[in-house]
Order: structure tokens, then C-alpha cells, then sequence
């Protein structure tokens, strides 16, 4: 129940759910990694999978009621059933050079491939054939995605008796597919991106037992393909939303400082950690 600012009612909801989901997840690591006779030198390839797969059905009977202005009220008794499969694959190959004693590089590049499927159907309950039977189009879409990235990155690590400095950076070149159906209208959306990734980690000793560590990640987050695309999400009778196909991505900063403190000896200690996330 809602009221506007002089106290009168606006709009007043009951709903009453009953939902059954279903779960399935293969995921696999492989990891190689070979070492050279020069020290610190090696050479790694990782490879990872992640295929899942979800499959929802959901009874929904509400009622929204509108005591002002001309619109009718929402009422609803429907059957939602939503299917979503994942699959992602990564390769990430890495070597490692030592330059002296205390410095090491790291190049190489990251492969990732990702597809996304959406698949919701709403019925809406008929009384003559007591089931769900009629298919809803306002509450019914099919979306899917694509991403093709490649990754080069460099690194680098400095390593002194009391101070140990990790620099990465990363450009990401992403081929961005999506595509929805929805009212009966299919929709291609293309996106391109070149996007930078890096962290810098310094950690300085004090002593065996003290140390500080200052950490900053700058990162960047795709849109999803329901944010990017034009199909309305009417699930909620009071709140719609759309895609917008002009998001940008989401830039992060992110800025920690981790104080530690620990005697080995009595196995006692304590840490101040502190971290501050900027968009």
C-alpha cells in the first residue's frame, strides 16, 4: 500500500508465488606450467570451463489495484517458465623473464569466450481449459549474448629485502553480440569495446611480523544484454524498466591499505584493513 504526498492512496498490491528451480553446473581447471634451468624463469597455460544451465517455473497470482488516475488494475494468474545456460571458456598463457635477482616481467594474454541464453515464457491461466495455456507476449522474450575477448597483458614484480612491488596491466578487445526477440520484433545489437584493466600492490616490511600493504585495481563491467536491449521487464506491475543500447561500461577504482601485525612466536596478532570503492 502507497500514498502520495497529501496522504491519498496510490496503489495497494497482495501477490501470493509458488516457484521450483532447477540447477546443473560442469565446471573444469587445467593447469600447466613449465619451469626453465633459469631461476624464476617458467612458462604457464591455464585453461578453465564453466557450463551451467537453470531451468525455473514459477505460479504467480497478484493483484495491484490504482485508485487514481484512468488505469486499470493489474491482475494476474500465470505460469513463468525461464530457461538460462552459460557457457564460458579461458585460456590464459603466461611467461615469466627474471631481468636481475629482484626483477621479474610477465607477459602474455588471456582468450575468453562466453554465451549466455535466456529463455522466458509466460502463460496466463485459462478458465475454460482450467490450465496455463495462453501464452502472455508482454511477459514473454528470448535474449542472448556473445562475448569474444582477447587479452594481452604485462607485468611486472620488484622484489627488495623489505619491499615487494607487483605492477599488471591489461587491454581487453571485445566482440560484443546480442540479440533478443520479443512482441514478435528481433533485435542485433553489436558492440565493440577496447578496454584497460591494471592493479598496482606495494607491501612494505617492517619487520618479520609487521608489514603494510597499499593496493589500487582499476577494472571496467560490461552491460548485461538485458540492460543493452529493448525489451521491458513488466514483472512488476508497478516498476517497468528497458535496455538502454547507449550504456557504457562500468568503470571501478578501488583503493585498499591492509595494516598487519603478527607475532609468530605467541601466534597472536591483528590487522586494520581499510578499502574504498569509487564508480
Amino acid at each position: 500500500f502507497s500514498e502520495d504526498e497529501n496522504g491519498q492512496a496510490l496503489n495497494q498490491s497482495s501477490s501470493e508465488s509458488n516457484s521450483k528451480n532447477e540447477n546443473t553446473n560442469f565446471s573444469n581447471g587445467i593447469n600447466f606450467n613449465k619451469t626453465f634451468e633459469k631461476e624464476a624463469r617458467n612458462f604457464s597455460v591455464v585453461f578453465n570451463n564453466n557450463n551451467t544451465r537453470s531451468d525455473g517455473n514459477v505460479l504467480n497470482r497478484s493483484e495491484t489495484v490504482f485508485y487514481q488516475g484512468n488505469k486499470p488494475n493489474d491482475e494476474r494468474n500465470q505460469n513463468s517458465k525461464n530457461n538460462v545456460t552459460t557457457d564460458s571458456y579461458t585460456v590464459d598463457l603466461e611467461y615469466t623473464e627474471p631481468i636481475t635477482d629482484s626483477l621479474r616481467i610477465r607477459f602474455g594474454s588471456d582468450f575468453d569466450w562466453e554465451k549466455t541464453v535466456n529463455d522466458k515464457n509466460t502463460f496466463n491461466y485459462n478458465a475454460s481449459t482450467d490450465s496455463y495455456s495462453d501464452l502472455d507476449l508482454s511477459l514473454t522474450n528470448y535474449i542472448s549474448s556473445r562475448q569474444n575477448s582477447i587479452s594481452p597483458k604485462f607485468g611486472i614484480t620488484w622484489q627488495k629485502r623489505k619491499f615487494t612491488l607487483n605492477l599488471n596491466s591489461q587491454t581487453s578487445i571485445i566482440d560484443y553480440d546480442n540479440h533478443s526477440l520479443y512482441l514478435n520484433k528481433a533485435t542485433d545489437l553489436n558492440k565493440k569495446y577496447v578496454l584497460p584493466f591494471g592493479n598496482l600492490q606495494l607491501r612494505y616490511k617492517f619487520s618479520r611480523s609487521k608489514n603494510l600493504t597499499f593496493r589500487y585495481d582499476y577494472s571496467n563491467a560490461l552491460p548485461t544484454a538485458t540492460q543493452l536491449l529493448p525489451v521491458i521487464d513488466l514483472s512488476n506491475p508497478l516498476n517497468s524498466i528497458i535496455g538502454n543500447p547507449n550504456l557504457n561500461p562500468i568503470e571501478k577504482n578501488s583503493v585498499s591499505i591492509n595494516f598487519r601485525n603478527f607475532d609468530f612466536r605467541t601466534r597472536s596478532g591483528y590487522s586494520v584493513f581499510a578499502k574504498t570503492d569509487y564508480y
